[in-house]
């Protein structure tokens, strides 16, 4: 009897260590995919130049023009914010009104995609540009394809607070249907909204952006209470409270930092370590 009960102790104990491997190979696995972001690692020895908004310097931003120009300079990744219109369809615009960057007036959430399309988008920075438009996110997808990496930062204001969950499973839908899920972050001031995203799909990658003015209790304390971010992003003058070990402690997680406007900049930050990226308007100054 005893002999029988030994074995039978064996047995569970076997199948239970066989269900651990298991589950820690398919937990691995996971984290390869999510983290991988295909070519665009540059095997973690590069720092990865992300345009903002496009080559946005020389040309109106979140356009498919300052797009193409972006990818022509040799970028490693764009950098694009969305609203969602009266219809619901996610374009690619900054603000949440019109008058800075276009002919018109008044707030995206109070058009439809046809009525922002008409749009005179490009003339503000130059009437050279005056064929600009406010491009959905569908058609940036189309246009940019998988020549570059992209990070979607979806906007907040007092005019549009959080997207509903429908309106992030469009957007998450659309990654998906173009098959760019690996070369994809989507990235928000907040942190709710990257939640919202985790809970959807939690394989695409998330990063949370750092205002200017944060404080190192600011990022600890957000970093310990939520876990799920892959990414943070901060402005370089918050550089000096990057603690990579704080960072590192509950997760693996890269850094990017914004505010590059020069090489001068860049130099205030280029040897952080775990830096994945900067975001620059001029990425053609750091490609050579």
């Amino acid at each position: 009897m005893g002999k029988g009960f030994t074995s039978t102790i064996l047995l569970y104990l076997f199948l239970f260590s066989s269900c651990n491997f298991l589950n820690t190979t398919k937990d691995s696995e996971y984290l390869i995919e999510k983290l991988s972001l295909t070519q665009f690692d540059n095997n973690g020895t590069a720092i990865n130049v992300i345009a903002h908004r496009g080559a946005s310097f020389e040309y109106p931003e979140n356009t498919l023009l300052a797009f193409e120009k972006a990818i022509e300079h040799y970028t490693d990744f764009v950098e694009l914010d969305i609203f969602f219109t009266k219809d619901n369809i996610p374009v690619v615009v900054h603000d949440d009104s019109l008058s800075r960057t276009t002919n018109g007036t008044g707030f995206i959430k109070d058009f439809t995609f046809r009525e922002l399309s008409k749009l005179d988008a490009g003339s503000w920075l130059n009437p050279d540009f005056s064929n600009e438009t406010i491009p959905s996110l569908e058609q940036v997808l189309d246009s940019v394809k998988s020549r570059v990496g992209l990070i979607i930062e979806i906007k907040t204001s007092y005019q549009r607070p959080n997207p509903t969950t429908t309106e992030l499973i469009t957007i998450i839908d659309l990654i998906h249907q173009k098959e760019l899920k690996n070369n994809v972050i989507i990235s928000s001031f907040s942190s709710s909204v990257l939640e919202m995203v985790y809970d959807i799909n939690p394989k695409i990658n998330i990063c949370k952006i750092f205002n200017q003015d944060v404080t190192k209790d600011d990022i600890n304390l957000e970093l310990y209470h939520r876990n799920k971010f892959d990414f943070i992003m901060l402005h370089r003058n918050s550089a000096k409270l990057y603690d990579p070990e704080k960072i590192s402690l509950t997760r693996q997680r890269k850094i990017i930092f914004y505010g590059i406007y020069n090489t001068s900049n860049f130099n205030e930050v280029s040897d952080y370590t775990g830096q994945f990226g900067f975001v620059t308007n001029q990425p053609k100054l750091f490609i050579k």
